[in-house]
């Protein structure tokens, strides 16, 4: 599959031995879908100040296995990022990785931020 899939890692923690991994609802998911492909669009369209335009921006999808990969990783309990032959799964031939921790339950807000970098 030659699809882009996105995946979040979500851990609340006070410190990264203690995190603990949230179960997202179905609305939450699609929140932060939404919010990352609404920015993406914006891109694509050439309305980011600083980056140009994509003519051929795939929207991103949700992927439950990605979800399960990345909580592998909160488990380990390692700030920062993992190694990309650790984020291997079939189908895909390449998968990114974004990477933020805090406190707030607000997912969209975590996506501005990559976004903001």
């Amino acid at each position: 599959m030659n699809a882009f899939a996105l995946v979040l890692l979500v851990a609340m923690a006070t410190a990264c031995c203690e995190a603990r991994l949230l179960r997202l609802s179905q609305s939450q998911k699609m929140a932060f879908l939404k919010e990352h492909n609404r920015l993406r669009a914006q891109t694509a369209k050439g309305h980011t100040r600083g980056q140009p335009s994509a003519s051929n921006m795939a929207e991103l999808v949700w992927d439950d296995r990605l979800m399960r990969s990345a909580n592998r990783w909160v488990r380990k309990c390692r700030v920062g990022h993992d190694r990309a032959r650790d984020r291997r799964l079939p189908g895909f031939s390449w998968v990114g990785q974004n990477w933020a921790g805090g406190h707030s339950r607000d997912f969209t807000r975590y996506v501005r931020m990559w976004f903001n970098e």
